[in-house]
């Protein structure tokens, strides 16, 4: 059941990795304006914790604040953000030392597609973030991307995450703390995702006792259209999803058509596609260790399930990611000592 004999060739990964690596193009004769503005990430007490930067040209800027004023207002009115069944909630990329490799164009036509003309606030907002050290690498090669620049380099994946998940819950601009803005739920995605596809259930096969399981109960199948945003959604418009403080996806390592179930909770296993509630999160007390050099993701979902809360597993879609050699957190990883254990700084 592991094998992909029957789908060899359906799928090409090559085709959609490269789409994903290759910079959205660029207006002829238009020079890009960058705007930047300083977010500082507020405490329970509204002090604020660090500075980072959000830089990015003008429409991705607007784009941000109109969707933050969108979420700010569907809290305080306790209504439901009738837009999260039609727009992916904002999406970070935590991405370091590949800009030319990693998976950052989510304009392609298999992730988001090319930006809608639709006013700010009703397009997904997708931010890449960087470290100041490698800023100007970064923007020299993806010149019209949305960016989150971290307070500090070379601090490693957990704490990159732990940014986001700090900014995203109460942040304001710069000298005025007595506006503060947030965001309910984001993404935060790996970025060495190369395509997703659903799940379906095979018509017939073998059933087998309960200590037996068939070899096949799924196939894969793989849209021409906006995988992505497909699953994203589908997460999104989960009966469950209001109780579950981080939902994620199946990697498919072979095995995924053997799962039975489309939906499960309370899992552990969600990491590099996950969608954090951050106001289930806060009230868990629950955040990202930034000392965390790998397994970030699943320290986290321990602590959620620790505490009470609930996590929610979409198995009715799979993601494939690459294996990278180079950038991320590489260097931190390959220098643990032993296998199988993590390193605090």
């Amino acid at each position: 059941a592991g094998a992909y004999a029957t789908t060899r060739g359906h799928f090409p990964e090559a085709e959609l990795a490269r789409a994903m690596r290759t910079p959205p193009p660029m207006p002829e004769g238009e020079e890009i304006e960058l705007q930047e503005c300083v977010l500082s990430a507020l405490g329970d007490d509204n002090k604020v914790l660090f500075n980072a930067r959000l830089q990015g040209p003008a429409p991705e800027v607007l784009n941000w604040e109109a969707t933050c004023k969108r979420c700010e207002r569907s809290m305080k009115d306790r209504k439901p953000d009738k837009q999260a069944s039609q727009i992916p909630y904002p999406v970070f990329i935590p991405s370091r030392g590949r800009p030319a490799k990693a998976h950052l164009n989510w304009q392609a036509t298999h992730v988001f597609g090319a930006p809608e003309d639709k006013p700010p606030g009703f397009r997904p907002v997708v931010c890449l973030v960087i470290e100041p050290a490698e800023e100007e690498e970064y923007r020299a090669t993806w010149p019209s991307s949305l960016m989150l620049i971290l307070p500090e380099s070379n601090r490693g994946p957990g704490y990159a995450r732990w940014v986001v998940q700090q900014v995203c819950t109460k942040f304001c601009l710069e000298g005025d703390p007595t506006n503060p803005q947030r965001f309910q739920r984001i993404w935060i995605v790996d970025d060495t995702l190369t395509m997703f596809y659903r799940l379906a259930l095979m018509e017939k096969f073998v059933g087998c006792g309960r200590l037996r399981r068939p070899k096949r109960m799924k196939y894969r199948v793989a849209n021409e259209g906006l995988m992505f945003m497909e699953a994203l959604l589908a997460v999104q418009k989960h009966h469950f999803i209001g109780r579950a403080a981080v939902a994620g996806f199946l990697r498919d390592d072979g095995t995924a058509v053997c799962k039975r179930n489309d939906w499960k909770m309370d899992e552990l296993a969600l990491y590099k596609v996950v969608m954090l509630d951050l106001c289930e999160l806060w009230r868990l007390g629950v955040e990202y260790m930034p000392q965390l050099q790998m397994y970030e993701d699943i320290c986290l979902n321990h602590d959620v399930l620790t505490r009470g809360g609930h996590t929610l597993k979409c198995q009715c879609y799979g993601f494939r990611a690459v294996h990278a050699k180079k950038g991320g957190c590489l260097k931190q990883r390959d220098g643990r000592q032993k296998p199988g254990q993590t390193r605090l700084k």
